[in-house]
């Protein structure tokens, strides 16, 4: 539920944040701070999943939490190193490091099922 509350704080923030730096043009200090918003909530998602990896008592559940976390930290890492190298040496267009959370999301979201799945 906590997730849940920080992951539509952080979508809500973003969007606002978006609107409000596309159309409202406010000085660069203001932008900054504007800007900053959402990542409270992210910030909050990460520590929320700290806390539940302290809270559960289930070891089966936090070994696949844990196992999806880690899948899902090494593929964003080996394809931001990819993507990274294919910046550097094919001119490949630059990827924005905003992406960088989302996907770790996203990833952890295939990880998680396909790891419980496993266990069946």
């Amino acid at each position: 539920m906590r997730y849940l509350i920080a992951t539509t704080l952080y979508i809500s923030l973003l969007y606002l944040a978006i609107q409000v730096l596309r159309h409202d043009h406010p000085s660069r200090p203001l932008a900054i701070v504007i800007a900053i918003l959402p990542t409270i909530p992210l910030v909050a998602m990460i520590a929320i999943a700290g806390l539940y990896l302290k809270e559960e008592t289930d070891e089966f559940l936090r070994s696949i939490f844990q196992q999806s976390l880690l899948w899902s930290i090494g593929l964003v890492l080996a394809i931001t190193s990819i993507w990274g190298l294919l910046e550097m040496i094919a001119d490949m267009p630059h990827l924005p490091i905003f992406y960088v959370f989302p996907a770790f999301c996203v990833f952890f979201g295939i990880c998680s099922p396909l790891l419980k799945r496993r266990y069946r």
